[in-house]
């Protein structure tokens, strides 16, 4: 399950590849109309349902949630209310994060300059620990930061 994502090109893109997979994406109200267009004129649709929903009050049971871009947009107890709303739904499902992780010290990284960019709407961008923090306050588990081809990372988390 792609969780706020958004037209739902993350979700196309990971069942293009797996072909026997089946996907949701939760969305706003006022975006599904564009997200299932956009499934259907990739040819997925028959693998993929659109839902519409607000991620800090219920999300539908996936076997996985993956959440791009989204717990940057939020502090530290904000986005773990988003990552406690996947738990409630299925409490054995990883939560997989694909966000920047700032890297120790004076390493230069893309992701601090998005976390300056950050403060103007109340996010933050997060190192490796911050990120272990976070899942421990909503009862997961950091178990592996995955590099990517991008400026971004995939922070798995399981349930403890």
């Amino acid at each position: 399950m792609d969780v706020g994502g958004g037209q739902g090109l993350l979700l196309a893109t990971i069942l293009q590849a797996n072909p026997a997979m089946h996907g949701i994406v939760l969305e706003r109200p006022w975006v599904v109309d564009g997200t299932r267009g956009l499934l259907q004129t990739l040819g997925i649709n028959n693998r993929a349902t659109v839902e519409a929903g607000d991620f800090f009050a219920a999300v539908p049971r996936g076997d996985a949630y993956v959440l791009k871009s989204i717990v940057h947009d939020f502090d530290d107890e904000t986005a773990a209310t988003i990552l406690r709303t996947c738990r409630r739904a299925n409490p054995a499902a990883r939560v997989l994060l694909v966000q920047e992780v700032i890297p120790p010290g004076n390493t230069p990284s893309v992701g601090k300059l998005l976390d300056l960019q950050m403060l103007l709407i109340g996010g933050r961008e997060r190192t490796e620990a911050e990120y272990r923090s976070l899942y421990a306050a909503a009862g997961y588990e950091l178990t592996r930061v995955i590099p990517t081809a991008a400026p971004l990372h995939v922070i798995e988390g399981r349930p403890v």
